[in-house]
């Protein structure tokens, strides 16, 4: 905990000012305080605020980074753009990532349901029924969520626009495989309550054979 503290510290008031290690003790309020601020923004419904706000500092040309209220906004934003960052890796992690993710929502749709909640007023992203359309909300949550943060973190930054470039690839390989037709895959749910390994891999075989069979129609 105390070198998490140093390194937050060290990044929000740069390296000239560890001379702050001589009386530590005075200054873990305000680390504890960067870190919590740190966590908090990757909450989504505080994201939004400060993503609107920060295109707007970029696109203006008004990000000043001798404002302390401009830094704080930045740290919020890579964090959350870190938080997010499945949708920069190449296809196949993305890919697993985001099959993973999807699956935790539909085992809480699973409990949601046992408790009475209809299916029809589920999220789509908590409704298992709705699992052949991962491809479609994938690339909503690209468009809404992840894909805007890394197009203004590239206007600012230059080195970063090696992210955005991945994320838009990734959204292109989605679009493909949502032209593919419903999509599949074995949730970590399904092996963890089928009986066997074979019976796993039975159902995969399956799977590949019925779409081969609807390839050909």
């Amino acid at each position: 905990c105390v070198c998490l503290c140093v390194c937050v510290f060290v990044f929000v008031y740069g390296c000239e000012s560890a001379i702050f290690l001589i009386d530590f003790s005075s200054l873990l309020p305000q680390c504890i305080h960067f870190i919590k601020e740190a966590i908090l923004a990757t909450d989504l419904s505080k994201h939004f605020g400060d993503r609107k706000k920060y295109k707007e500092l970029v696109e203006g040309h008004g990000f000043d980074v001798a404002k302390r209220a401009h830094v704080d906004l930045l740290r919020s934003i890579i964090m959350t753009s870190a938080d997010l960052s499945a949708v920069t890796k190449p296809f196949p992690a993305q890919q697993r990532v985001a099959e993973l993710v999807y699956s935790e929502f539909f085992e809480q749709g699973d409990l949601e349901r046992a408790f009475g909640t209809k299916s029809e007023d589920l999220q789509d992203l908590m409704n298992r029924q709705k699992l052949a359309d991962l491809p479609k909300m994938q690339i909503g949550f690209i468009d809404f969520v992840a894909g805007p943060v890394y197009e203004t973190l590239a206007e600012q930054f230059e080195e970063l626009k090696v992210l955005n470039t991945e994320v838009k690839r990734n959204r292109h390989d989605w679009e493909v495989l949502k032209e593919q037709g419903p999509y599949h895959f074995i949730t970590p749910y399904e092996v963890l309550t089928a009986k066997t390994k074979s019976a796993v891999v039975g159902e995969l075989h399956k799977r590949h054979e019925k779409k081969a069979e609807e390839e050909k129609k």
